[in-house]
């Protein structure tokens, strides 16, 4: 055989091999390919039934607080911030909003005089993302209805004693307004709420003033108050329908009295002129 012949004869055997090897290698890779298309498709449909359990989106402005029935129940510290937050899966997460809200609602009250009258209140509140896991251990989601409206209503009664039907419909309302406020946050009644304290948290705003000095002065060495009332304004007072028509009759009869003294102080200017 030549040298000729031989030489293509191991082209020939080269070319074969390559081409065998090139298949194998293409058969391994998309048998590779297959499964690995397979593994991941696997992976993200876990990830997709096991997401909703393992993550919560708190969203903006409120704070969530965690129970763990397995390690100690409710966490007091560390809530859930805004965003994506990772957790177990066999916790429960209750959210809490943070902003300032407002509740109306209406109270009986007896004035100085003995007459019964209905107030119509309305108060702003919020509660702060470092009590908000003592609020839910203690009282829970229903707080208004439980620690707020209670407490304001004792103030109030309390107020309402000290005035007479005329100036509660008169011109005391922003003075009662201002007494009822004092009185609900004063820390002396240990009711858990506080006035417009500066909040220990650096993502929360101060809304109101400090409570005065000589309040502040008397707290209690490990009273942490729960919620904090920003304000406190009356929007209605109703009294029984003879004495507001009264009210009204007197009040009609001294603008006329004042109406007359300035017809008379007129005429008198008339004269003179």
């Amino acid at each position: 055989m030549s040298a000729g012949v031989l030489d293509d004869t191991l082209s020939a055997d080269n070319a074969r091999g390559w081409r065998g090897f090139a298949g194998r290698a293409g058969d391994y890779l998309r048998e590779r390919r297959a499964k690995l298309t397979l593994r991941t498709l696997l992976t993200i449909f876990v990830v997709v039934l096991v997401w909703p359990f393992v993550t919560i989106v708190v969203p903006a402005g409120k704070v969530g607080v965690i129970f763990s029935p397995l390690f100690g129940g409710t966490r007091i510290s560390r809530p859930l911030r805004e965003g994506l937050n990772f957790i177990v899966p066999w916790n429960q997460v209750t959210l809490y909003d943070t902003r300032v809200q407002a509740r109306k609602t209406e109270f009986e009250a007896v004035t100085s005089d003995g007459l019964h009258i209905k107030i119509g209140i309305i108060y702003r509140y919020r509660v702060h993302t470092t009590t908000a896991g003592r609020l839910h251990k203690a009282i829970g989601p229903d707080y208004p209805a439980v620690l707020l409206d209670p407490a304001i209503n004792a103030v109030v009664r309390m107020e309402m004693a000290h005035y007479s039907a005329d100036q509660i419909y008169g011109d005391r309302r922003s003075d009662i307004q201002a007494s009822i406020y004092k009185g609900v946050v004063d820390p002396r009644n240990h009711n858990l709420i506080e006035g417009g304290s500066d909040p220990s948290s650096d993502d929360e705003i101060l809304i109101a003033a400090t409570p005065p000095d000589e309040i502040r002065g008397d707290r209690v060495t490990g009273y942490v108050p729960l919620v904090e009332i920003v304000d406190i304004l009356i929007t209605e007072v109703r009294l029984p329908n003879l004495v507001r028509q009264a009210i009204e009759r007197k009040e009609e009869q001294q603008q006329l009295q004042e109406e007359y003294a300035f017809r008379i102080e007129r005429e008198k200017l008339e004269s003179q002129r």
